[in-house]
């Protein structure tokens, strides 16, 4: 408010629309993430999948490829880290967070391998309008894409079969198994998705920024983790508000509590309901003062 007092900029319509940079490439990410936590599962390798991705698509412009060979490199580079991860996870039943946090290294680590201090700089200028470039007066291109690709990831999560099953494997994974859900093919296919947005992240972010270098998106998974769980959804997969409007959410104790579940360490300090269960993960904790969100897209209770 005193900030919109003192400055007539700072609610210009140019000002806010250059503030959405801030958050597109992320929420475009956490659009997949909040699907693969819904189901249970976690990827903690998005930024990294960032770096792998703006890495191929700085080598493939130093090779002399054109803005539509870039765009496609960097999201098939998006499908591919996805499709290893899947792979890891589904296909050799290993702990998502494991698979991911040394996916994480890896993905990056061949950033720094193959860059080291230098840098990709002198793209296309055509490859500027993905992360510069505007749609119409004030909407930027990002902000357009972010704004289409969740529309399609709200009709994909509550309007399909597909999106019921992810419910349901979140629920309960075994018993969703025993009804004919193909719980390996949909662990896998949230794994593709995520590195595909992670792919898309990577296009927009590297032509805003205009150059590749090994520490971009430097933490950005932990932002992307926050925007989903501050959008209602819990992060043992077992909770979820489709509206995102989870009030009073005690995310600190579901995250202890789904890290201890996923390591398998079972000395870790929890208190309150988590404990009481036996370091098990509840299908929803009733606590005074705290709302409830159940599994299911009719949100909080």
């Amino acid at each position: 408010m005193a900030n919109a007092f003192s400055s007539p900029y700072f609610l210009n319509a140019w000002n806010l629309s250059d503030a959405t940079f801030n958050f597109t490439e992320k929420a475009m990410i956490a659009l997949a993430m909040a699907m693969l936590i819904i189901a249970g599962e976690i990827d903690l390798s998005v930024a990294s999948i960032i770096a792998l991705a703006s890495t191929a698509m700085g080598l493939a412009m130093t090779a002399g490829f054109g803005t539509p060979v870039l765009v496609l490199v960097g999201v098939a580079t998006g499908l591919l880290c996805g499709a290893f991860n899947g792979w890891l996870v589904a296909g050799m039943g290993l702990p998502s967070i494991v698979v991911t946090i040394g996916t994480m290294s890896l993905f990056r680590g061949i950033s720094y391998i193959v860059l080291g201090d230098q840098a990709f700089t002198s793209y296309p200028d055509s490859f500027a309008y993905f992360g510069q470039g505007y749609v119409w007066w004030v909407f930027s291109f990002e902000l357009a894409l972010f704004a289409a690709a969740a529309v399609a990831f709200w009709i994909l999560r509550h309007c399909t079969s597909f999106g019921r099953t992810v419910f349901a494997i979140g629920n309960n994974p075994t018993a969703a198994l025993f009804t004919g859900i193909r719980v390996v093919r949909v662990r896998f296919v949230l794994f593709l998705l995520t590195g595909v947005m992670s792919g898309v992240a990577a296009v927009c972010l590297t032509s805003r920024l205009g150059s590749t270098r090994p520490s971009i998106a430097m933490g950005m998974e932990l932002e992307v983790v926050t925007m989903v769980v501050l959008g209602g959804v819990s992060i043992p997969g077992v909770q979820h508000s489709g509206r995102g409007d989870c009030r009073r959410h005690h995310g600190d104790g579901h995250l202890r509590l789904w890290f201890a579940e996923r390591s398998g360490y079972r000395d870790v300090n929890l208190s309150g309901a988590a404990a009481d269960r036996g370091h098990r993960p509840a299908p929803a904790v009733r606590a005074k003062g705290l709302a409830t969100c159940r599994n299911t897209p009719s949100g909080c209770s």
